[in-house]
């Protein structure tokens, strides 16, 4: 069998597109070729008319001083730009949490910012090595100094932009919406079905028939699984069924079965490895296949703010808010069933999967017990769960219901004053009757 690439490749390419080092050597790489197409081609395209008009002459001398100038103010800016980050990064895991920083390493800004000064340095680097050359003709040496003059002043502008910036990013309210936006981002991609999912038809786990082998499988590394194939699992030959007890997201040991192979026959050793390979195991989760990851950035940032030291339940409420909008867009999605069959070639596949539920669990839970003894906090979940109840349909009120019971029970035994009961009371019965 061939191993399918589709996950591993995506795995690996999210690992990439998420580095800070992607798109600055991009664009480093960009201005060194640029750097050399310019300084070979200008005599070319600048006619002697222009040149005469235009351009301000400058000799190869006064063009390599001033190139020399600009290169080491340039990397002087690069060099702030990079602490500036760190200090950032630094705030960030410090005051949101470790898992914040992925968050800040995706800001295409910041990469760009760093992209273009790195970049502009290698451009005078070029500049500087044909300029060296004796034979430098005026008109290479007088555009090179016309361009790197432009470029530092455009510089100049993106490193007051960058201040800007790093300014606005740190603040606490355009972190939540960040995390907000790359949760409601998420969401197209995690749930849309391709044209060979559609292909798939539900099935009763009853109508599932033992078959002759049961082949167990497991990995023999840990980590968490970031993506897995579930398209190739299904289209394997000579098999019944896939039974699959990991999902995106779980943190696998080495020997642990995570899927488990039904067949007329017993599996051969590539077989047991095509299988393996359609999981993609790393050192963190990911949102590739998880809609609980970002999910989890919210309510850490709610966490720390409800930790004795930070005490700043106003940021937990902003995140509740945040969480109430992400449970009503996932709730008009379409949830993978956790029995699933492949008709054309009759194999079936049964999994774990995401629910409604797991998603209300993992946004509301750990606010809750964490926010006990705030009774805002508290009234402010209730409003929240309130509002989920008039908005969503009557399947999942149940499910709401239950957590309304348990935001009460946590609450109870903080309520020191009559004012409080009555308040939480109240939000209690406006919430169970909707």
């Amino acid at each position: 069998m061939i191993k399918p690439v589709t996950s591993f490749a995506r795995a690996r390419w999210e690992g990439i597109r998420a580095s800070y080092w992607f798109i600055p050597v991009c664009m480093m790489f960009t201005a060194f070729l640029l750097g050399y197409t310019l300084i070979y081609y200008t005599p070319e395209v600048v006619s002697e008319a222009v040149f005469k008009n235009l351009i301000p002459p400058v000799p190869a001398e006064e063009a390599s001083d001033l190139i020399s100038a600009i290169a080491t103010s340039i990397i002087t800016a690069t060099s702030i730009a990079f602490s500036m980050t760190l200090v950032a990064l630094t705030m960030a895991s410090s005051q949101f949490g470790p898992r914040l920083l992925q968050t800040f390493m995706d800001d295409r800004g910041t990469q760009c910012v760093l992209g273009i000064l790195t970049s502009t340095f290698i451009f005078c680097l070029s500049a500087l090595h044909r300029i060296s050359v004796s034979d430098t003709d005026m008109v290479i040496s007088s555009v090179l100094s016309l361009i790197v003059l432009a470029i530092g002043i455009a510089d100049t502008l993106v490193l007051i932009y960058y201040i800007h910036h790093i300014a606005r990013f740190i603040q606490v309210d355009e972190i939540i919406n960040r995390c907000y936006r790359e949760c409601t981002d998420n969401l197209k991609n995690l749930f849309a079905l391709t044209d060979e999912e559609k292909g798939h038809h539900r099935l009763a786990p009853a109508l599932i028939n033992d078959s002759p082998f049961t082949t167990h499988l497991s990995l023999d590394e840990a980590g968490y699984i970031q993506t897995i194939d579930y398209l190739s699992l299904l289209s394997g030959d000579g098999i019944d069924g896939v039974k699959v007890y990991v999902r995106a997201g779980d943190y696998v040991v080495p020997g642990e079965t995570i899927i488990t192979v039904h067949s007329s026959e017993q599996l051969s050793s590539d077989s047991r490895d095509f299988y393996l390979s359609c999981f993609v195991p790393g050192k963190r989760r990911t949102s590739l296949q998880d809609p609980e990851f970002s999910l989890t950035q919210l309510v850490e940032v709610a966490l720390r703010a409800l930790s004795p030291g930070i005490n700043d339940p106003i940021t937990a409420m902003t995140c509740a808010d945040r969480l109430t909008a992400v449970c009503l867009l996932m709730s008009g999605c379409e949830f993978p069933c956790d029995t699933v069959m492949k008709s054309d070639v009759d194999v079936w596949m049964q999994r774990r999967t995401y629910t409604f539920e797991s998603v209300l669990n993992t946004a509301f839970d750990q606010i809750r017990q964490a926010g006990s003894s705030h009774v805002d906090v508290m009234l402010h979940l209730l409003g929240c769960l309130k509002t989920l109840k008039e908005k969503l349909p009557e399947e999942y009120k149940g499910t709401i219901q239950k957590q309304v019971e348990a935001v009460n029970d946590l609450a109870a035994p903080h309520l020191h004053c009559e004012k409080d009961r009555k308040d939480v009371a109240a939000a209690v019965n406006a919430a169970a009757t909707v």
